[in-house]
């Protein structure tokens, strides 16, 4: 509405709007936000057990890098090992981590085990008994880092078997005494 003799002037009158529901506004809040979090955890979690690979001819070390990034999931191996692996063929849709690490590593020389979320690899062994029996210890070196490949200095890692431990130095990289048949872990 035009006031006064200018008729480009204009008077807004500002009023408040009241919802009726405005004492349950912070309750309200509090119930979505948490329920969007929930959300949120459940579906990282679900996601975060699914792997989805589609590989021809590719290196078994891009295939775990690729596995690290959906799963978050580190892996600990002995570098010499990589040498020894085959080049890896896989068309892997939305399967959990254990059998996707089954189907990928059924044509290597190496055998797996899931600790936390880290994934061990390790030679594959004839049998039980021979692996006591041999008794050697061997250094077994290997790298560590973080699921997106940062290296992890001063991380240490440790032997089961023979209560060995060992740091890494400033490049992720550490050595420790284990026989044939070991686990190793990150404590």
């Amino acid at each position: 509405m035009a006031t006064g003799g200018d008729p480009m002037t204009f008077t807004i009158r500002a009023t408040k709007i009241h919802f009726p529901m405005q004492r349950l506004r912070f309750p309200t809040k509090a119930l979505l936000w948490l329920c969007i979090a929930l959300t949120f955890k459940f579906q990282a979690r679900a996601y975060a057990q699914q792997v989805t690979i589609h590989v021809k001819n590719s290196s078994l070390e891009d295939v775990m890098k690729q596995i690290r990034q959906q799963t978050g999931y580190l892996f600990v191996f002995d570098l010499d090992m990589l040498s020894e692996a085959r080049r890896v063929s896989a068309d892997i849709k939305g399967a959990p981590l254990h059998e996707a690490l089954r189907d990928i590593l059924s044509d290597q020389p190496f055998s797996f085990s899931v600790v936390d979320k880290t994934v061990v690899l390790k030679k594959k062994t004839d049998s039980p008994a021979t692996t006591k029996a041999a008794g050697k210890f061997v250094p077994v070196r290997g790298i560590v880092s973080d699921e997106t490949g940062q290296v992890l200095p001063g991380v240490t890692v440790h032997n089961k078997a023979n209560k060995a431990n060992a740091l890494t130095d400033a490049l992720g990289t550490f050595s420790i005494e284990a026989s044939k048949g070991d686990s190793c872990s990150l404590p």
